[in-house]
């Protein structure tokens, strides 16, 4: 997938908003800054979401491969906030793909979190686990997984249902599956200013599909968050490079999921909300030099 900066003059970006609406059909917002909980297990999990409800955050973002969703939902059910003010996504295990085995992952999940249900599910990885890259059976399981999850949706055990790491191809043909009655309503991808994801975040435009950010911050490398241009707007607009990279997203219509566990960085990355770059500063985060394009989490281009 070309990874252009140019953007169509015919399509402005969206703008920035506290909270993004998943679809017409949909009740619930998402907040635009979540809390990503990749690597964070156990009790570290639960006092990083406790902190985090503490300071401001209503999104939460887990998943069953973290093996953390039981202490993300204790920490969710002892914050003493109503549940239907927090957003809470989860996600189905590239090995749980497959007829007869999503769903019963979904309850699982609830299960460990101890939920009735989740905000947003997704289908975690457009592969199989056991499959290589290139096999046929990919597309075949992850469609049997996304019709049977629409069982959930019915049951009202899953709010909104979506996927992560979707290429444009792997949306393609599931929009085009008609046994598809509930069409993704959000892309979890990994996106930043040296993985900015041109035309993918188009294609979701046009199809009603939300991106959601993840790796923000290139998973704290100094490839992304000591660049150049990223430090020279944080000391002139008295940001952080973090809070650059974060509303570089926001600007653009883009929720993200910064991972800390270290309150200060919270509430900084919350402070994000409240920052803004001018149009010299997105111009610039927007040009960034093609051949230094990497990505920084698994690349799901190879998958059937």
């Amino acid at each position: 997938m070309s990874n252009s900066h140019e953007t169509p003059a015919s399509h402005p970006l969206p703008s920035f908003q506290a909270t993004y609406s998943l679809g017409p059909d949909s009740p619930l917002s998402m907040p635009a800054v979540g809390l990503g909980t990749f690597q964070v297990k156990e009790q570290a999990g639960y006092e990083a979401v406790k902190a985090a409800i503490k300071v401001g955050y209503t999104h939460i973002d887990t998943a069953s491969v973290y093996r953390n969703e039981a202490a993300v939902g204790r920490a969710i059910r002892e914050s003493n906030v109503p549940r239907h003010e927090l957003f809470l996504t989860t996600k189905l295990a590239p090995k749980d793909q497959g007829a007869g085995k999503a769903y019963a992952s979904l309850c699982r999940s609830l299960s460990e979190l101890g939920l009735d249900y989740v905000d947003l599910y997704l289908i975690h990885w457009p592969a199989a686990s056991g499959l290589k890259h290139d096999d046929p059976l990919n597309r075949i399981r992850r469609h049997e997984s996304y019709v049977e999850l629409q069982q959930g949706v019915r049951e009202g055990k899953i709010k909104n249902l979506g996927v992560s790491n979707f290429e444009i191809r792997h949306l393609t043909a599931l929009l085009a599956d008609p046994a598809v009655t509930y069409p993704p309503s959000v892309n979890q991808v990994e996106c930043h200013p040296l993985y900015p994801q041109i035309q993918l975040r188009e294609y979701c435009r046009k199809h009603g599909i939300l991106i959601q950010a993840y790796s923000s911050l290139g998973q704290g490398k100094q490839d992304l968050l000591a660049h150049p241009v990223v430090t020279s707007t944080a000391t002139k607009r008295g940001m952080t490079p973090a809070q650059v990279l974060l509303r570089w997203a926001l600007q653009q219509g883009i929720p993200v999921l910064p991972k800390t566990t270290n309150t200060m960085r919270m509430t900084e990355n919350l402070g994000a909300l409240n920052k803004e770059l001018q149009n010299e500063d997105m111009h610039a985060l927007n040009g960034l030099d093609e051949s230094l394009y990497r990505k920084f989490a698994w690349d799901p281009c190879q998958v059937f």
